[in-house]
């Protein structure tokens, strides 16, 4: 019996075990579903003048800008989180049925547990410590949950709110 005989016999048949095995992991690591966002400016569907009310109500002034954001992934998000860098970010959120709304319908969040592939969230944000047109700067952070959600790892975007400054075309 030859020593190379047997040697190719055996690590011919494990190589390519393991090239088969390191591209499975890649290709399955590569194509997993993910949460992806789109952002644009936003535009609040109800009556001209509700917002500000609710707004009132809570004791907050109107917002220095406001966007949504759009999940176009192919996957769900999950524990979604926002929040300000030199500015106060909020979720704003319809807690009644939006057949019914009324000025009382509104909330605002810094977490949102599930948007699905789809699901638009609206954020408002009030810039501190200046007007919004001064030179400081400020971002707001998204954040969610990587899938698999049970491994806890983050995602992070970051986004100039002095891009979506128009505050609030009513319509």
């Amino acid at each position: 019996m030859q020593w190379s005989t047997v040697l190719t016999t055996l690590l011919g048949p494990a190589m390519a075990f393991m090239l088969s095995t390191l591209f499975t992991i890649w290709w399955t690591r590569r194509n997993r579903v993910q949460a992806q966002w789109a952002v644009e400016v936003l535009g609040v569907k109800m009556p001209h003048g509700m917002l500000e009310t609710s707004l009132e109500l809570t004791g907050r002034e109107s917002p220095d800008a406001s966007f949504q954001l759009q999940n176009v992934g192919d996957g769900a998000a999950h524990a979604i989180q926002v929040a300000g860098v030199r500015c106060r970010a909020h979720f704003i959120e319809q807690e009644t049925n939006p057949g019914l709304m009324s000025f009382r319908d509104f909330r605002l969040t810094e977490n949102i547990a599930h948007l699905p592939t789809g699901g638009v969230a609206a954020v408002l944000v009030w810039f501190e410590g200046g007007r919004p047109n001064d030179d400081v700067e400020r971002e707001v952070q998204v954040s969610w949950l990587d899938p698999p959600t049970r491994l806890s790892k983050r995602r992070v975007q970051r986004i100039d709110p002095m891009d979506y400054n128009d505050y609030l075309r009513i319509l």
